[in-house]
């Protein structure tokens, strides 16, 4: 089975979502924020090309598209093999300020 794989950043992202969730939430949304990514990244492996197109993402000639995951959005470069899962943010975040400051190829 295709899986999608994360940067150091980007699972950075996730715990620190499910720290939040924890302390706000409970334990077991946490766990459940958890779940969700995995079989996120399972789904990204195995049909990368079913996100949204986003080129504004794009990076070093890699294409880039997201998904949403509840109140979050997952960014990866689909042409890679596997997937490359380089962010995890929420919605209401400023996700293209996100990326003027960020480079997921450092990573990489």
């Amino acid at each position: 089975m295709a899986r999608a794989r994360f940067t150091a950043t980007a699972e950075k992202q996730i715990e620190s979502q499910m720290m939040y969730l924890a302390e706000r939430a409970g334990p077991q949304y946490a766990t459940e924020f958890l779940s969700s990514a995995s079989r996120m990244a399972t789904e990204i492996g195995e049909a990368p090309a079913m996100g949204s197109p986003r080129p504004e993402f794009g990076r070093g000639g890699h294409s880039a598209r997201s998904r949403i995951m509840g109140n979050h959005v997952l960014v990866y470069f689909d042409d890679m093999v596997p997937p490359i899962v380089v962010a995890v943010l929420h919605v209401r975040q400023d996700i293209e300020g996100y990326f003027d400051n960020y480079d997921p190829l450092d990573e990489i």
